[in-house]
């Protein structure tokens, strides 16, 4: 089937091999972790950071945040993608983890001691187009899945200059 005839049906044409950078805005979650669950834990006794993969090899966090149940990050991340990779599915998964409670042992919830909290994937936008607003997370509780908050992102899938190059990071 030609490109030619793929762009003419609507149809998504992917550029295998290509290396490419997904920027992702954090601006913040919401509606996260219910003080119904957590009612002795104090409003600064919680720390939270965003964990976020196009590939799982190639995992980004953010910083761990101290706050109540809307964690607030405003971080900009640079999420590496190669197109046409076995583990290239065209999703973001994004995790909301608790990092512990401050000054306490961290919970025995993911491999790294820390509690999830809340997880999306979000479909990446094509090259080029920007795609944001407010996705739902889920989190999974006694083998089923419950709707438990928000996560705000913007992200823009571009171009990589310089891949691998050791100097800076280029786009277009």
């Amino acid at each position: 089937m030609s490109r030619r005839y793929q762009r003419a049906q609507g149809k998504r044409v992917i550029d295998h091999g290509r290396e490419f950078t997904l920027l992702v805005d954090v601006s913040s979650a919401a509606e996260i972790d219910s003080f119904a669950d957590h009612g002795d834990v104090g409003p600064d006794d919680r720390c939270y950071r965003l964990n976020l993969w196009v590939d799982p090899a190639d995992q980004v966090w953010t910083s761990t945040v101290r706050t109540w149940t809307s964690p607030v990050w405003r971080q900009r991340l640079e999420i590496p993608v190669v197109v046409g990779s076995l583990n290239y599915d065209g999703t973001l998964s994004v995790e909301v983890e608790r990092d512990g409670w401050a000054e306490s042992v961290p919970d025995p919830g993911t491999s790294r001691g820390n509690a999830v909290v809340g997880r999306a994937k979000v479909r990446v936008p094509k090259l080029g187009e920007e795609k944001g607003g407010r996705f739902g997370l889920v989190r999974a509780e006694r083998g089923e899945c419950r709707a438990e908050g928000f996560v705000f992102l913007n992200m823009k899938l571009v171009k990589r200059q310089n891949w691998g190059g050791g100097g800076g990071r280029y786009y277009d």
